[in-house]
């Protein structure tokens, strides 16, 4: 089990071993050279626990340490352009974000428009219901008035018929009297 610290230069372990590092300051805050030499550390520390700390070759961690040394050394340039290009995908990302909120929101004020024409369409196709329900109703009363009319001048019809007949009846009633009267003065006569 190795435990690692960076102080004053020295790296150690638990056994009390220690290997002269390059002389670096303590950092309290979390920069991003600090970053970068913490990763490369752990990288290192990992290399150093896959091997028994006794069989360290000292040439390897030498090289080790060199590669250490040339990324730290790049690390600001790279750091750089890390940091502005995390910069414009955030700015990118908050774009979108804005873009998508903003075509939710038309997107949203579309369906609700869409779905007060349909309201609307609904309203007049139920009004024109009704208004083609009140035509029908309004061509079937046309309808039974003119029945109605119709069946009046029949019965006005009628009537003046019954009432011919009625005073043909009359005046056939009266004939058939006259007639019987004078047949009965005939054979009074006779």
């Amino acid at each position: 089990y190795l435990t690692a610290r960076i102080d004053l230069g020295i790296v150690q372990d638990l056994h009390g071993l220690e290997v002269e590092t390059p002389s670096r300051k303590r950092v309290h805050s979390e920069t991003p050279t600090n970053q970068i030499f913490k990763f490369c550390f752990r990288s290192l520390k990992k290399r150093v626990m896959a091997e028994p700390w006794r069989n360290i070759d000292v040439e390897n961690l030498i090289s080790y340490s060199d590669d250490l040394v040339k990324v730290l050394s790049e690390g600001p340039r790279d750091l750089n352009n890390l940091s502005h290009s995390l910069q414009q995908t955030r700015a990118l990302s908050s774009s979108c974000d804005s873009d998508l909120n903003e075509a939710r929101s038309f997107r949203q004020d579309y369906q609700n428009k869409v779905d007060a024409c349909k309201q609307k369409i609904e309203e007049a196709r139920s009004e024109t219901a009704a208004d083609g329900d009140l035509d029908l109703l309004q061509r079937e009363l046309e309808e039974e008035l003119e029945k109605e009319r119709w069946l009046k001048e029949e019965f006005r019809a009628i009537g003046d018929e019954f009432n011919d007949l009625e005073q043909q009846w009359i005046s056939v009633q009266e004939q058939k009297k006259t007639i019987q009267t004078i047949e009965k003065n005939k054979q009074r006569t006779q």
